[in-house]
């Protein structure tokens, strides 16, 4: 009777495990095709990002395979990155929240160069988001730090002139979130953000605005 009980538990507890082994298999098969389904919306020479937490640095992969490492120095949190039209650079935003933060580009010729870092200049809006409108315009988002009241305006950055300029578009009171997508063929950029409710600047409601990346385009190179 006791021999035949604990073959029964020893049974149990191999096919327990034998689920758990199942279950994890699954999981991590399932976690790397979700890496790949996120990267194949990218042009096919786009370089592949992942942020190495532990290091606070950035690993670039090329088309071939290599791997490089950049060093960030600061600003923990790594929310978003957008690929240029060739796939040649990437921008990617890094900020903590209602606090510093800053944007960098990634290209093959400069490694990573960064174009705004609200704590070196002492800036009163710190980055929210980026993406790019061509290989040379980048689309920024750019809110007040430690702020109570929601705020966050958009701005166009100029790679070649290195220059940053206010693009009064955005209807609502505020910016909050910056993406991308496309409605059948045509790119288009979503300014996703609030307007306010009251005159206290206590309640708000979302406000969310649609442009074809080819008419920020027009309007950045008119600034």
């Amino acid at each position: 009777m006791r021999k035949g009980l604990k073959k029964g538990i020893t049974g149990g507890i191999l096919f327990v495990l034998f689920l758990c082994i199942v279950f994890s298999y699954g999981m991590t098969n399932d976690r790397k095709q979700t890496a790949v389904a996120s990267t194949s919306s990218v042009p096919k020479k786009a370089y592949e990002l992942s942020h190495n937490f532990i290091n606070n640095a950035l690993q670039v992969k090329n088309p071939n395979g290599k791997k490089t490492s950049y060093p960030l120095n600061q600003y923990s949190d790594f929310p978003s990155y957008d690929y240029s039209p060739s796939g040649e650079k990437v921008v990617f935003t890094q900020y903590e929240w209602e606090e510093d933060g800053a944007v960098r580009i990634f290209s093959p010729a400069k490694g990573v160069e960064t174009i705004v870092d609200s704590k070196k200049s002492k800036s009163s809006v710190t980055p929210r988001g980026a993406v790019w409108l061509d290989d040379r315009y980048i689309l920024l988002v750019q809110g007040s730090k430690y702020g109570t009241v929601i705020s966050g305006k958009l701005y166009v950055y100029d790679t070649k002139l290195k220059s940053t300029k206010p693009l009064p578009l955005f209807k609502g009171d505020a910016i909050t979130n910056i993406t991308t997508s496309k409605t059948g063929d045509t790119p288009i950029i979503a300014l996703i953000g609030i307007s306010f409710t009251d005159d206290n600047f206590n309640r708000n409601k979302p406000h969310v605005e649609y442009y074809p990346v080819a008419e920020l385009l027009k309007k950045a190179k008119a600034l």
